[in-house]
């Protein structure tokens, strides 16, 4: 599953950045498919994604593989549980902005599942257990 963290590292960095980019460009659209008036936080959660996805790739090849998914794992490992909460919350009304938020969220936590598992089987290699 190591050989899983680079892709899932890079496809994290590739959604953030088309979330990201998507959300500056357009946060009056986006903020229509949630059917809500936040078209200034939706930009500045745009800027942030982008950043996200650049510091993924800035430091990939400086930090190494396992480092990067340690750090990044961190950074997303809450977010599916907060997509849910803002959908439970009522904070998006419009039923498709509710699947949008759950599917984002959703994504997200694929990819944090498959760097918590290589991360996991990276440890177990570097310290097998003796019968």
């Amino acid at each position: 599953m190591i050989s899983q963290l680079r892709p899932s590292l890079l496809a994290n960095a590739a959604f953030s950045a088309a979330s990201g980019a998507l959300m500056l460009i357009a946060p009056s659209t986006v903020s229509g498919w949630l059917g809500l008036d936040i078209a200034g936080w939706l930009r500045l959660f745009g800027l942030v994604l982008v950043g996200h996805a650049l510091l993924i790739v800035f430091l990939l090849p400086r930090l190494g593989v396992r480092r990067s998914a340690q750090l990044n794992l961190l950074a997303i490992a809450p977010y599916p549980f907060l997509m849910i909460a803002v959908v439970a919350a009522g904070l998006v009304e419009r039923s498709l902005g509710q699947g949008l938020v759950l599917a984002d969220g959703a994504i997200i936590g694929a990819v944090a599942v498959v760097q918590a598992l290589g991360l996991r089987d990276h440890a177990a290699d570097r310290h097998p257990q003796t019968a």
